[in-house]
């Protein structure tokens, strides 16, 4: 006799963005058309849970709102990773 087995595993993402830490300069996003929380590539890197190497090649290809902070370094809009993080999150089942 045969049996079968059925495995069902079950899986949820949650991205925590600690309010404990200084929260980043703000400052106008002209994709948003808005005041915008700014955050650094290596910040939007964790968040994102991929490297900031991968950021970066977003930010070039016009993937991520930025503006240049003035040491130069690309700022990103918070929002706009938000957006991508939802995107990429897997489904969640009812």
């Amino acid at each position: 006799m045969r049996h079968r087995t059925e495995i069902t595993i079950e899986t949820d993402r949650t991205v925590l963005v600690s309010r404990r830490r200084r929260v980043g300069p703000h400052g106008w996003c002209g994709t948003c058309r808005a005041q915008a929380r700014l955050i650094a590539l290596d910040e939007a890197a964790s968040l994102l849970r991929v490297h900031p190497q991968t950021v970066r090649h977003l930010v070039e290809a016009a993937g991520f709102h930025f503006v240049k902070g003035a040491e130069g370094a690309p700022l990103i809009c918070f929002g706009a990773v938000h957006a991508r993080a939802a995107v990429a999150a897997p489904p969640t089942q009812p």
